[in-house]
């Protein structure tokens, strides 16, 4: 009970209690105010109820025996063993009687008595213990100089700090935002300043972001835990005023304030209960006397002591220290019916402002000291300290537009800043340099690179995305996930478009454009926090790209000889299907060379990938796929007639059946033979119809509408094929192919608009019937491969496609540049080492961007490694020393040109790369000789997509946002929208 009582005073001494801008809420704010010191001290009269019960109920035997020694001068009259009194009344009236008459002398207090019996040397022995005592434990506070009292070690502050945290983190379970909400990254990026400028043993700095606006309050446990309640940041407005409230909070724990403060609890306890005991005066009385005047007296010296400590602190992370004194000039409006001061743990707002302003002299001095004079703080001097924390300026506004999502009765600010102010209409949006648009800009486009990055490689994670449709999508396909998110940040939207773009050009590397993108801009990032301006870093990646996109003709280790080899070309697709498809990329890349040979012209440079067609049919495995010449439906015709050759094709997209009219018509018919004239008469017109089809030479019609009954049975009369296609697209895919024009009318097309196919057949694939149109012209360019796919499931079946078309669509890029380079990342690897080098041999400012240009490429071989589960770190620097151990006489040789290279006879040294598969080798392998190659072309759209994009987003210096057009959605309930 003592340790859990000890423990609660403990977290109240710790707290620090800003009061409440509301004044219904003051008599509470003062309350939990005065707490902060007092608690220690209302531990009294708890623990002295307690205590005093038990020490009387031990010191009781001793005062009996005085009672008996006066009671013995009256003794009751016996006789044969029986008691008589001298008084009529009971024995109870008469012993009651009896010991009132000695009452008084003795409820006389014990330090009287005490007194009286005492000797002289016995004060001189209790006064030098408690001399010695209190000596024994006094310091002197390091900052300051003032002398205090304290018998709290280190290590018992830093146990009940650890049990304060635990006990704070049950409390407010839910109510704490997670780390990687912006506002907790705003609070831990002042943090991260304030740190290196104080030097805490065993801190484990944390911080913690409690969701509760109506706390204005924030607190420092000792162990370096930081808990800060979203109440009191609209009233620090910036980060130098959140940077003057950490620091008086950290200043509590630099200047050890809570194990002072137990100390002084420790101190009151004993005088409450000396005063209690031996005067015996009520506890609560001796608990408000001492507290008026010694505990709040030392409180509001410790905090006036954390206000000099933490503004010291705050001006050395090169915070403005005038920020101090417009927090306090802040509060000091909130306050409203706050208690006197001699009554309060703190000292008035007030006071607080005025004596800062008294240390303003010398906190601006240590402000320029530190060398924080030039722009926005960001100097050589500290930036080491400010490389890895995300410093964002941030507004009441700002931080309620954060929680938007869990308090939907806020509005975030919707109208320019000053700069602005009268240019916009109102509902624009402006953040500019100050603002930290670049910064945010960056922080949007790590974050959708974070997204695809697990995803990257062979082994890369897959993703379920469900789209605004609400369809699943299983897929580790960057293209394909970005596609279906919905992205609206406009520097993150650069990125996406980028992909896409590699996605329409080459059909691969669109993971590798984003990631590399996202990886330049957090190497940006760190050089902006060092200080160099974009202007420098944009300069540096554009010379870094130009000089990797020269080594990478380089490292050309292959190429392409034949092309209309099957084992030529599944060399190159390999790599690519294996991405994608990790296991099975043999078995596909076969199935895509097959396919693309088969359609392949005279001229490659004429490859069509539309000619290359993928139809799933559930059921089988991915060994029974196969390559089907021709176009294939997944359905057979529907008349009677399944088989055509040499025949001539019409497209139709209207319906092949009676012609309907558009309006409601009567016919009115008088008896029986003119119903039958009506009949016979449709009937008549329907068969001259599909007469004129057959004499015009059409022997296979293709419906892109509905086909009558009588229609059918005239189709079938005359022996004419008959197949319902109701895709759009596939309807314009098979008019390519046969070469016919699709007819909005029903009669004998023109010669110049129907098509012509070799073969119409209908065959049977693992039990489903398929149609097939097939050109057997070798030289028809308008031939066709269906790449037919089996499979358990849907989803897989689709992703195995979208490899399959990713392998295409490299054919393409293939047939404009056939050279290889190494994959696995090992280009990337030998990319760095030149780069590198390229950098040292740079003068300027741009030599810091080539060099982190450079180790951007450190991305690709770690995250293949991490999602192999390998040692990434032990995996990296086995390829460093690969790469390295050769590239010194290829430097030496092209130092003098500037350029680095072998010659065509020396064998290539740059092929190692990263061994996925988990054996017994070192995690590396040689690329070449494991056939793991990567097409140049590809590699090289990606890179200069990926620098060009990062350039882009890091000369973004303001981003403008005009209200979103039309009014408000209506609601999303269930039901109809008029339903009560």
């Amino acid at each position: 009970m003592l340790r859990q009582s000890m423990a609660r005073a403990f977290r109240s001494a710790c707290a620090y209690q800003f009061l409440s801008p509301k004044p219904s809420t003051h008599f509470q704010a003062a309350s939990l105010a005065a707490q902060t010191s007092r608690s220690y001290s209302t531990l009294g009269p708890q623990l002295f109820t307690r205590w005093t019960t038990s020490l009387r109920s031990q010191i009781a035997p001793l005062r009996q025996p005085r009672l008996q020694s006066r009671l013995s001068f009256h003794p009751p009259f016996t006789s044969n063993r029986r008691t008589f009194f001298s008084s009529h009344k009971s024995p109870y009236q008469q012993r009651q009687n009896q010991y009132n008459r000695f009452r008084g002398s003795a409820r006389q207090p014990l330090a009287f008595r005490l007194v009286q019996n005492a000797k002289p040397h016995h004060f001189v022995i209790i006064g030098v213990g408690i001399s010695g005592l209190y000596l024994y434990n006094t310091e002197i506070v390091e900052m300051t100089g003032r002398r205090r009292f304290n018998c709290v070690s280190r290590h018992q502050e830093l146990n009940m700090g650890e049990e304060s945290y635990r006990d704070v983190l049950n409390a407010e379970r839910g109510k704490i935002l997670p780390h990687n909400h912006p506002l907790t990254r705003m609070v831990d990026g002042v943090l991260q300043r304030l740190i290196p400028q104080v030097d805490i043993e065993g801190a484990d700095w944390k911080v913690h972001v409690i969701k509760d606006d109506g706390m204005v309050n924030a607190f420092v446990l000792p162990g370096g835990k930081v808990f800060v309640y979203t109440g009191i940041l609209p009233i620090c407005k910036d980060e130098d005023g959140l940077a003057a409230v950490l620091g008086h909070e950290i200043a509590h724990v630099v200047a050890h304030h809570p194990a002072e403060r137990m100390s002084n609890s420790f101190i009151t306890l004993g005088a409450v209960f000396a005063i209690s005991f031996l005067f015996d005066v009520s506890g609560q009385f001796s608990s408000f006397l001492l507290n008026l005047t010694y505990s709040l007296p030392n409180s509001r010296t410790q905090e006036a002591e954390a206000d000099n400590i933490g503004l010291m602190m705050m001006s050395k992370a090169c915070f403005k220290p005038e920020a101090a004194v417009k927090l306090w000039a802040r509060m000091h409006e909130q306050e409203k019916q706050a208690p006197p001061q001699f009554m309060s743990t703190h000292p008035k707002s007030y006071n607080r402002m005025e004596a800062i302003q008294g240390w303003l002299d010398k906190a601006e001095a240590t402000y320029e000291e530190n060398g924080c004079s030039s722009v926005k703080g960001y100097t050589p001097k500290i930036a080491r300290h400010n490389s890895s924390i995300h410093s964002l300026t941030f507004n009441p506004f700002d931080i309620q537009s954060h929680l938007l999502r869990t308090r939907p009765n806020i509005m975030s600010l919707s109208i320019p800043g000053p700069s602005q102010a009268g240019l916009f209409k109102p509902g624009y949006q402006s953040h500019d340099a100050e603002d930290g648009a670049v910064i945010r800009n960056i922080e949007a486009c790590q974050a959708i690179s974070g997204t695809v990055q697990t995803s990257l490689g062979p082994y890369g994670r897959n993703k379920i995305v469900i789209n605004h449709l609400q369809k699943m999508i299983l897929t580790s396909d960057a293209a394909t996930i970005l596609r279906e998110l919905d992205v609206v940040h406009p520097a993150a939207k650069l990125l996406v478009m980028a992909s896409q773009q590699q996605d329409a050009e080459m059909g691969d590397g669109t993971n590798l454009v984003i990631v590399l993108a996202g990886e330049l801009l957090k190497k940006a990032e760190e050089l902006i926090r060092m200080g160099l301006k974009t202007s420098d870093i944009v300069s540096g990646y554009e010379k870094a790209q130009n000089y990797a996109l020269k080594v990478l003709e380089d490292l050309e280790v292959d190429r392409l000889q034949e092309m209309r080899s099957a084992t030529e070309l599944s060399k190159a697709l390999r790599t690519v299907v294996a991405s994608k498809q990790s296991g099975t990329e043999d078995a596909l890349a076969a199935l895509v060379a097959e396919a693309v040979l088969a359609v392949l012209p005279k001229n490659p440079a004429n490859f069509n990938v539309d000619n290359v067609r993928v139809v799933k049919i559930m059921g089988g495995s991915l060994e029974q796929s196969k390559v089907v010449k021709g176009m294939v439906f997944p359905r057979e015709p529907d008349g009677t007639i399944k088989k055509a050759t040499k025949a001539k094709v019409g497209v139709f997209s209207c319906p092949i059946d009676i012609s309907q009219t558009e309006t409601k018509g009567t016919v009115l018919l008088k008896n029986a033979q003119e119903m039958m004239d009506f009949t016979s008469g449709e009937e008549d017109r329907l068969e001259i119809a599909i007469k004129e089809l057959y004499d015009s030479g059409l022997r296979v019609v293709v419906a892109g509408s509905t086909v009558g009954d009588l229609a059918m049975h005239y189709l079938n009369r005359f022996n004419i094929l008959v197949i319902k296609i109701l895709s759009k697209f596939e309807l314009r895919r098979l008019c390519r192919v046969v070469g016919a024009t699709p007819l909005a009318r029903l009669g004998a097309p023109m010669p110049d608009e129907m098509g012509q196919i070799d073969v119409v057949e209908t065959t049977e694939i693992g039990g489903d019937r398929v149609t097939v149109f097939r050109q057997e012209d070798v030289n028809a360019i308008t031939r066709t491969a269906t790449i037919v796919l089996r499979g358990a499931t849907q989803n897989h079946l689709e992703d195995v496609e979208r490899a399959i078309d990713d392998g295409v669509n490299v054919v393409k890029a293939i047939t404009k540049d056939p050279r290889l380079v190494p994959g696995a990342g090992a280009t990337e690897i030998e990319l760095i080492e030149r780069i590198s080098s390229f950098a040292d041999r740079t003068p300027g400012l741009p030599q810091y961007a080539i060099r982190k240009f450079a180790e951007a490429f450190e991305v690709v071989p770690r995250t293949l490694a991490e999602s192999a589960g390998l040692d990434a770190t032990e995996v990296l620097s086995r390829l460093y020393t690969a790469h390295h151990r050769a590239s010194a006489p290829g430097e030496s040789s092209s130092e003098g040109d500037d350029e680095e290279g072998s010659s065509e006879e020396e064998e290539p040294y740059w092929t190692t790369g990263v061994d996925l598969e988990i054996g017994d080798s070192d995690g590396t392998l040689d690329t070449a000789e494991e056939g793991i190659l990567d097409l140049m072309a590809t590699k090289m759209s990606a890179i200069r997509l990926a620098s060009e994009a990062a350039r882009t987003v890091l000369s973004v210096d303001q981003i403008i946002v005009s209200r979103q057009a039309g009014g408000p959605k209506p609601p999303q309930g269930g039901g109809d929208w008029d339903q009560d």
